[in-house]
C-alpha cells in the first residue's frame, strides 16, 4: 500500500515500468484511463504531444497511474476542448500523474486586445476536476500544469511533489480547493502567473 499524508491507498503502483502498459496514441490513452474496475491500471506515455478528447473520465474503484517520459516538455497531455476539464475524477482509490505536462488549453495570449470583440482567453480551463463524492488520493509528481486549474470539489488528499503550476495569465488560480474534506499538500513546487 501507499501512504500519503496519513491516508493509506489500497492499490500499489507496479514496482518498475515493466509493469506499465505503453500507450502511444490519444485514443489508447483515453481508453486505458477510462477503463473501470477494481484493479490497478498503470500507463506509460512516450515523449510527444497527445491532444485528448476531453474530459477523460476516471470512474473506478481501483487506482490509475499515468506516467510520462519527463516534464521538461517531453510528454504533453492537451485538452482538445478548453471548456471541459482535461481529466474529470469521479471515483478512484489513487490517481497518480508523474513526469507529465497537463494543458487545460493551448491558448497562449492573455492580452484581451488580441481577441475579437466580446472574446478573450479561457480563464476557466481546468487541467483536473475532482468531482468525486468518496475520498480520492490525487498525486502529481514532477509535473507541469499549464494554463489550467486543479479544481478540487471532492473529498480526499491532493499531493503535489515538485510540480509547477503555470497559469500563464490564462487561469485565475493554479489550484482551487472547494471542499471541506479536501487536504492539499504541495512539496517543492512552484507557482507562476
Amino acid at each position: 500500500s501507499v501512504l500519503v499524508a496519513g491516508h493509506t491507498a489500497t492499490a500499489a503502483m507496479p514496482p518498475t515500468y515493466n509493469g506499465f502498459t505503453i500507450a502511444t496514441t490519444a485514443t489508447e490513452i483515453k481508453t486505458l484511463v477510462e477503463a473501470t474496475g477494481s484493479g490497478t491500471t498503470a500507463i506509460f506515455l512516450p515523449p510527444g504531444d497527445h491532444t485528448l478528447d476531453n474530459p477523460v473520465v476516471i470512474n473506478r474503484s481501483g487506482s490509475v497511474y499515468i506516467h510520462g517520459s519527463g516534464r521538461i516538455h517531453n510528454t504533453r497531455l492537451i485538452a482538445n476542448d478548453p471548456t471541459q476539464p482535461l481529466f474529470l475524477i469521479e471515483s478512484a482509490a489513487v490517481v497518480n500523474f508523474a513526469n507529465l505536462n497537463l494543458y487545460g488549453t493551448l491558448d497562449s495570449d492573455p492580452d484581451p486586445s488580441s481577441y475579437p470583440p466580446g472574446e478573450g482567453p479561457d480563464l476557466e480551463a481546468r487541467a483536473v476536476l475532482m468531482n468525486n463524492t468518496t475520498p480520492v488520493t490525487l498525486e502529481l509528481q514532477f509535473c507541469g500544469v499549464h494554463s489550467g486549474v486543479l479544481d478540487i470539489k471532492g473529498p480526499g488528499t491532493v499531493r503535489l511533489e515538485s510540480t509547477s503550476m503555470r497559469t500563464n495569465g490564462l487561469s485565475r488560480t493554479g489550484v482551487l480547493v472547494d471542499h471541506p474534506d479536501a487536504e492539499f499538500i504541495s512539496i517543492s513546487g512552484g507557482y507562476t502567473g
